[in-house]
């Protein structure tokens, strides 16, 4: 590389991709105005950027007017032979459709809480189990507080004689030992609908992932499919994370017991209690995750872009540590498997560089031609 490259890099056009900003459509929107921007952005040698909607964006998202103004943009990268790529989220995470996924319960994530309450020798402790969706309940486990002994809960249910440990009956549960006790109530639980909100869609789910595609990718390519490959070159898929600590879906408990030969819903304490036997449980857990979200919603977005001759280069959040990709993602590289290009977001001074290792890492191993580091403060 020149010296000179840098200074007039559009006079290299290997490099019409090498920067694609994110182009912030956060106002009313006004032709005019769009392609004063993009000669702007052309003079400078920005040959590529992907439009995307932000807080602030007075219009309707998806629409009439939107596809118009996209439009406005593919007429002039085509005139100028420049590219694009797709930003398909309004905010973000991306999955959400600025609601239109998540307005459906069934396709937001759930997640599961546990609660620890110490029961004195003595004390009489009492609970009612709840049910907060279809054949999902509290589900309670108790222990003795100095051993760590499991005690079998039917013991404290002796009017209930389903046997069940999970989806308990609606029979009062008590609690009154000469021993100190420990009761864990663990409880699968789903955010409210909010349109522009923090809360993410069920990336375990497939249906949530088909819905996303349908609004998002495919509402494009149906306005213009002869742009896609040429002019559309990518589609940016930003910050997809799981947003609970524990994350749900509704066929995990089959799922689990299918792939590892035990039943979860029998050792959810596992998940906050120390322990070799309950470690396992978590990396089954998490192992569970990581390969339910490859599968059912990176895999899926990948094989769309590529059947219609265009990169998937999705970020993911918290890459910059092993500890962050197991909390957002069950496994960073194991979700890079499905990405044209892999990316990562690299925010300026104090975040080190370890993730854009994990990234061109992953490009490497993968045989990628191009990976994607978004720098916020270029």
């Amino acid at each position: 590389m020149k010296k000179e490259d840098f200074r007039k890099p559009e006079h290299v056009s290997a490099w019409n991709e090498a920067q694609s900003p994110l182009w912030f459509w956060n106002d009313k929107l006004e032709q005019e105005e769009l392609v004063r921007q993009l000669t702007l952005m052309t003079e400078k040698g920005v040959a590529c950027n992907a439009p995307h909607a932000r807080t602030g964006f007075e219009g309707g998202y998806l629409d009439e007017e939107w596809m118009a103004n996209i439009k406005t943009v593919l007429d002039y990268k085509a005139a100028h032979g420049e590219t694009m790529w797709l930003y398909d989220e309004f905010n973000w995470p991306a999955g959400i459709a600025n609601g239109e996924v998540t307005k459906n319960e069934d396709y937001r994530e759930k997640f599961l809480t546990i609660q620890r309450f110490f029961v004195p020798a003595g004390t009489r402790f009492r609970c009612q189990s709840s049910i907060l969706r279809e054949s999902i309940g509290d589900n309670l486990f108790c222990y003795d507080a100095e051993t760590m002994e499991r005690l079998d809960i039917r013991q404290f249910q002796p009017e209930d004689t389903s046997g069940q440990l999970f989806n308990l009956s609606a029979f009062d549960f008590e609690v009154l030992r000469e021993r100190d006790t420990v009761v864990y109530a663990a409880k699968i639980s789903i955010e409210p609908f909010r349109r522009e909100g923090y809360f993410d869609p069920d990336y375990l789910n497939p249906e949530a992932t088909k819905k996303f595609l349908d609004v998002t990718y495919e509402a494009y390519y149906r306005e213009f499919p002869e742009a896609f490959g040429k002019v559309i070159t990518a589609g940016f898929n930003d910050e997809t994370r799981f947003c609970h600590a524990l994350p749900w879906t509704d066929n995990l408990l089959e799922e689990f017991e299918k792939r590892y030969g035990y039943r979860l819903e029998e050792r959810l304490p596992d998940m906050v209690l120390p322990g070799d036997e309950a470690g396992r449980t978590r990396c089954d857990y998490f192992n569970l995750l990581a390969e339910l979200y490859r599968a059912n919603y990176h895999k899926v977005l990948r094989e769309w872009c590529e059947s219609h001759g265009i990169d998937y280069c999705p970020h993911l959040l918290g890459e910059e540590t092993l500890a962050g990709q197991v909390r957002y993602a069950g496994e960073l590289l194991r979700q890079f498997r499905e990405t044209t290009r892999p990316g990562v977001d690299h925010l300026g001074k104090g975040i080190g560089s370890l993730n854009i290792r994990f990234v061109s890492s992953a490009a490497e191993m993968r045989g990628r031609r191009k990976w994607t580091g978004r720098n916020r403060f270029c």
